[in-house]
């Protein structure tokens, strides 16, 4: 286009830049950016939000702040990619601080927002900014949204809060395949066992309802410490049928709950046999 003489304008110039963004070409993203800034274009909205959104995917969250603070206008598409930028970028704090900045400047808080401070929320530590941001959610009904309610379980679970993930869990009136495989996670990494157990066999009552692939490790492992072998071997056969017998990490899992039960799944050997790929592990 511009080797034709053809010079682009600022819609152009954003659009291309949300190419570059998307396929993550940062040099590109930054030679279109100098392009822009030696042509003197005329300073638009949506070319800044881009390059805020361009600069801070990729970790320039100091490039992304000055290019913040010079917008010549903001809206609360802006705040959300920034807070994003640095939620993404493991800065919690740096993404509530312009939270708290972006209430004061009396800009509403939308979905984009409580979930990007979710994230936040998990780079903090010992923090109870999560549950703030549980009570923000209820407050503004953005709890209301299946997503949000999903990103708020992930939270208690990673906090090892599975009573609150529970909660939430269970005033789901829709539970995908994602919200139980997170719910069955959570309960067996917090080695509630039986309990694990016992929402396994809830899960298989419901229609249509896939498992997958962290599900069926979550739940192995249960069994694992349960030593429930008649489950273990219905979860076995939920492998061979979903197609996850010969995966190297499902293989190895299963030898170890053999293990733990003396080998009375279907044999260790018999399992490992069946693995087309076998690491030191699998061996062990």
């Amino acid at each position: 286009m511009i080797t034709s003489g053809i010079l682009p304008n600022s819609v152009t110039i954003a659009s291309t830049l949300l190419v570059f963004y998307n396929f993550g070409m940062i040099l590109m993203g930054k030679s279109v950016h100098y392009f822009w800034i030696r042509h003197g274009f005329e300073a638009n909205v949506y070319m800044e939000i881009t390059l805020v959104g361009l600069y801070s995917k990729f970790g320039c969250v100091g490039v992304t702040q000055r290019l913040f603070d010079d917008m010549s206008e903001r809206n609360v598409v802006s705040w959300n990619v920034i807070i994003s930028g640095y939620s993404d970028n493991g800065f919690g704090e740096e993404a509530f601080c312009l939270f708290n900045l972006m209430r004061r400047n009396r800009f509403l808080v939308d979905f984009f927002t409580i979930m990007s401070l979710i994230t936040a929320s998990l780079t903090i530590k010992g923090s109870l900014l999560g549950r703030r941001i549980h009570g923000f959610a209820i407050k503004t009904r953005l709890e209301n949204f299946q997503l949000v309610k999903t990103a708020l379980m992930n939270m208690y679970v990673k906090g090892n809060c599975i009573n609150d993930a529970y909660f939430i869990f269970n005033e789901m009136p829709v539970k995908d395949v994602v919200v139980w495989t997170l719910m069955l996670t959570g309960l067996s990494s917090g080695r509630c066992w039986n309990k694990t157990m016992e929402d396994f066999n809830k899960m298989m009552g419901v229609e249509d309802l896939r498992l997958d692939f962290v599900a069926l490790m979550g739940i192995l492992s249960g069994c694992s410490r349960l030593e429930a072998l008649k489950q273990g071997r219905r979860i076995h056969g939920l492998m061979v049928k979903s197609g996850f017998a010969n995966d190297i990490f499902m293989g190895s899992v299963v030898i170890r709950y053999s293990h733990n039960n003396n080998g009375e799944l279907y044999g260790r050997a018999e399992v490992c046999c069946g693995i087309r790929t076998r690491a030191a592990t699998t061996w062990a």
